[in-house]
């Protein structure tokens, strides 16, 4: 992040928690005391939504947090974002193959044909990668991050 980004989040920090600063000499310490906890490394939106989170979760929201605090909700922000970005996609052929699967392991007697030749379909949409890359353009490793 930059100064001009930092500057930025401390303006949200400032029309959030308005009362708690006073005067341009007390936002320069502040502005201060976040580069030397490190604020720069972070990246300028994940520390916004930081604040949100430290607004909707603290138990005195109107109070202005401490660096710490604001550290501590950042790394739950960005924890949260992280997941999201390397989440798996699972396709609803990936599901099906499941389904199929456990339905195999059953004694023949016991089976659901039914939804056996119901599941044959994704089954081989999953199994089969021209037929994965003819559904969705490209094959499964493609598609999928991991």
């Amino acid at each position: 992040m930059t100064l001009n980004e930092l500057q930025e989040c401390m303006n949200v920090y400032i029309t959030m928690w308005k009362t708690q600063i006073q005067g341009e000499s007390h936002r320069d310490s502040v502005m201060k005391l976040w580069q030397d906890r490190g604020f720069l490394k972070f990246e300028r939106d994940l520390l916004i939504k930081a604040f949100y989170e430290y607004e909707d979760t603290a138990e005195k929201p109107y109070v202005a947090p401490r660096p710490k605090q604001i550290m501590d909700a950042y790394k739950t922000v960005k924890a949260r974002y992280e997941n999201k970005a390397n989440r798996r996609i699972i396709t609803p052929e990936e599901e099906s193959y499941q389904m199929y699967l456990e339905e195999m392991k059953k004694p023949p007697q016991k089976r659901n044909e039914w939804l056996i030749r119901r599941l044959l379909p994704s089954c081989e949409i999953f199994t089969n990668p021209e037929a994965f890359k003819k559904k969705y353009g490209k094959y499964r490793e493609e598609f999928e991050k991991y």
